[in-house]
């Protein structure tokens, strides 16, 4: 994970381990996950702080996160499609007036939508 404003770094691959995060109380005070979102509030609310404090990293694993057939994210795939679409609609324009680049996640919608279509037809 790159330290400092990692925000177009966040946008291109997120990689931010919740559970492997330390906040300073403050920013919570400041800032809240949306409420409307079950999959990608995470996401969402790193992209907020990213763009106003800098971020640190430790190199080494603090923590793990298993993956099966019961995480949210993998058993509804539509509603994380659904999520970023909208989440993306929302910010985009924001962003890239920042002089952020939103492609990358055009492209894991792809990659989503694909998952997704070989999920349903049992490939």
């Amino acid at each position: 994970m790159p330290l400092g404003f990692i925000t177009q770094k966040i946008l291109n691959n997120y990689s931010v381990g919740l559970v492997t995060v330390m906040l300073e109380k403050n920013i919570f005070r400041k800032y809240r996950f949306n409420s409307k979102y079950n999959i990608i509030g995470d996401f969402d609310f790193f992209i907020k702080i990213s763009r106003k404090y800098k971020f640190g990293c430790i190199q080494s694993p603090l923590g793990s996160y298993r993956v099966h057939e019961s995480n949210l994210s993998g058993k509804r795939i539509d509603l994380h499609i659904k999520e970023l679409k909208d989440w993306l609609a929302i910010n985009k324009k924001k962003l890239n007036n920042l002089s952020f680049n939103t492609n990358s996640i055009n492209k894991h919608l792809i990659k989503l939508r694909l998952k997704y279509y070989l999920k349903y037809l049992g490939v």
